[in-house]
């Protein structure tokens, strides 16, 4: 006669639950005493917390009944507000520092990490990811901030702010850092040694960054790229990261805004993204890359173009991809995952992160500063044959390298029609977008 479920051994009473859906474990929570215990930690895992009333109001009550102790993850979201910030009227969304109670209660909460959630593995910060179509304008006085300050310049300031605050205790357990859709502004913040701190913790980091133009001064831009990024956000994560995303909404390089990642080592490091960043006629990011070939398991290269600037004559650039993918074949000996693709609806903005990605599709660019325009210089059929191979041929080898793990063959897929029909109201939602962004520059070229 078998067993009732209750008179089941601990490890199988946990795995079920573990396996259940989170209703699944929220009801079971409410059954007995038993139940609840063993369903409480699941149920509270995973947390997200939104600068509104009503999220503040309810992560306060999980933190006061210790519930919110047993959250693993803990994702802070910002509501993207695309019809604000798509008007030319900037005022409709400017904001005082500490005039929002909601946004103040939960960059306390934030800053209150370690002791509020002290199982944390992982922290996941998500902020607007729209197009800025008027640049915003940080203030350099007093006077401008009481004028107001545009709400995603706040909300990036204090953010990080609150992370630096989180590193003077870090949570014993916090591994992984995603922090999407930052600006490009430095902030003095990442200088502090709480921020260093908990930097150090990780052993996975993702940054994904908006665009020059999200601000009208783009010497901010160069200075985070080239500074601020590598000297203090990935430099003290070097001796324990394994995972490392770097995403740009823009082409970002060696010329501009100027990257420099020769000085940085990760020893561990097995697993690389990289989107939006520039290969050029240097070999300093393909270096960056082949210095980390005896660790490195997974490479995926998403919008990368190969800058030409003006070595790109009768469709002949003079450097080409066939030379790169070559390089990383003989040198990458490790290495069991690569995918190489560009995004379906070949434009850039953070806002298209989850549209649809064309594989194996290389591009060339004569120019960085682009943004909204179709990717892609054109160049002779023979540099594209060419490329084409060095690619497949990188593809097998590491196939190769797949088959004695037991790992079926790298996908070099087409765009497949049905996920095509399912993003169909996204890609409207595109060309809507595009459609009002042209309109809007319509408008300000008439009336400069």
């Amino acid at each position: 006669m078998p067993l009732p479920i209750h008179r089941c051994p601990p490890e199988v009473l946990m795995a079920f639950v573990e396996a259940s859906e989170h209703a699944d474990r929220c009801t079971l929570r409410t059954l007995n005493k038993a139940w609840r215990s063993l369903a409480t930690s699941f149920v509270f895992e995973a947390l997200v917390l939104e600068p509104t009333k009503e999220s503040t109001k309810k992560m306060l009550a999980l933190i006061r009944h210790r519930l919110a102790r047993w959250a693993k993850r803990l994702e802070y979201r910002v509501d993207d507000e695309t019809d604000h910030l798509l008007t030319p009227d900037p005022s409709r969304w400017l904001a005082r520092p500490g005039t929002d109670p909601a946004f103040s209660a939960a960059m306390m909460i934030l800053s209150k990490m370690p002791n509020c959630f002290p199982l944390l593995e992982k922290f996941c910060v998500r902020l607007f990811s729209g197009r800025f179509i008027a640049p915003m304008h940080f203030p350099g006085s007093a006077e401008e901030v009481e004028q107001g300050v545009p709400k995603p310049i706040v909300q990036h300031i204090q953010i990080l702010e609150a992370l630096n605050t989180v590193g003077e205790a870090p949570p014993p357990r916090i591994r992984t850092l995603e922090l999407h859709n930052i600006l490009p502004l430095p902030d003095a913040s990442i200088w502090e040694e709480g921020f260093k701190n908990l930097m150090v913790c990780l052993e996975s980091l993702t940054i994904s960054v908006h665009r020059n133009r999200s601000l009208d001064n783009s010497e901010f831009w160069e200075t985070f790229w080239a500074g601020y990024l590598p000297d203090y956000i990935l430099a003290p994560t070097q001796p324990r990261l394994t995972s490392l995303t770097l995403v740009s909404d823009q082409p970002v390089g060696a010329e501009l805004p100027g990257i420099d990642l020769s000085a940085l080592h990760f020893p561990r490091l097995q697993h690389l993204k990289l989107g939006g960043f520039c290969f050029d006629m240097s070999d300093c990011l393909e270096s960056f890359i082949v210095n980390h070939a005896p660790t490195l398991t997974s490479l995926v290269l998403d919008s990368c173009p190969l800058w030409t600037g003006n070595n790109f004559q009768n469709k002949m650039p003079k450097r080409k991809w066939s030379q790169i993918f070559a390089r990383f074949e003989e040198h990458l000996t490790h290495l069991t995952y690569l995918r190489v693709m560009c995004k379906y609806a070949r434009l850039w903005g953070l806002n298209t992160e989850d549209s649809l990605r064309t594989e194996l599709e290389l591009t060339y660019e004569t120019s960085t500063s682009g943004y909204g325009y179709d990717r892609g210089e054109p160049v002779a059929a023979t540099v594209e044959h060419n490329d084409r191979k060095a690619l497949e041929n990188f593809y097998s080898t590491v196939d190769e390298r797949r088959k004695p793990l037991g790992l079926t063959p790298l996908d070099r897929g087409q765009v497949d029609p049905n996920r095509l029909v399912e993003q169909l109201p996204q890609i409207m939602d595109l060309l809507e977008l595009w459609l009002r962004c042209s309109i809007y520059h319509s408008m300000r070229v008439v009336y400069d």
